[in-house]
C-alpha cells in the first residue's frame, strides 16, 4: 500500500494478498481519492479510468520489482484492473514459476 501512496498522495485502506502457485493477487479496497470520487459522481468514469491506467503503467516496474524481491521469483506478466463502484482494485502478477509462501514452504 505504501507504494500507492508515494504514487498518489493516498492509498488504500484495505489490501489483500493472495499467492496461489505462480498467481500472485493483490485485492485493493477504497484507493479512490476524493477528487476520482468526485469525477466519477460527475459522469467522469473513463477519464478516472484512463488517469488510474496511467498511474499504474508508471508504477509497474516498482510494483513487479517489490513482488520479485518478496517472492525470490521473477514475474512474466503483470495487470491491473480498476473498478470504482465498489471501489476495488486488482494487481496480479503471473510468476514464471510458483512461489514461496508467507511460511516459507514452496505455494502449491
Amino acid at each position: 500500500m505504501g507504494l500507492f501512496s508515494k504514487h498518489v498522495g493516498r492509498g488504500p485502506t484495505k489490501a489483500r494478498t493472495t499467492i496461489d502457485g505462480n498467481l500472485v493477487v493483490v485485492l485493493l479496497r477504497d484507493g479512490m481519492t476524493t477528487a476520482e470520487k468526485s469525477l466519477v459522481r460527475a459522469g467522469k468514469e473513463a477519464e478516472v479510468q484512463q488517469l488510474r491506467r496511467a498511474f499504474q503503467e508508471t508504477m509497474e516496474g516498482e510494483l513487479v520489482d517489490t513482488v520479485e524481491r518478496l517472492t525470490h521469483g521473477t514475474v512474466s506478466a503483470f495487470m491491473s484492473v480498476n473498478h470504482s463502484d465498489p471501489d476495488v482494485a486488482a494487481e496480479i502478477f503471473v510468476m514464471d514459476r510458483s512461489v514461496i509462501s508467507a511460511d516459507g514452504a514452496p505455494a502449491e
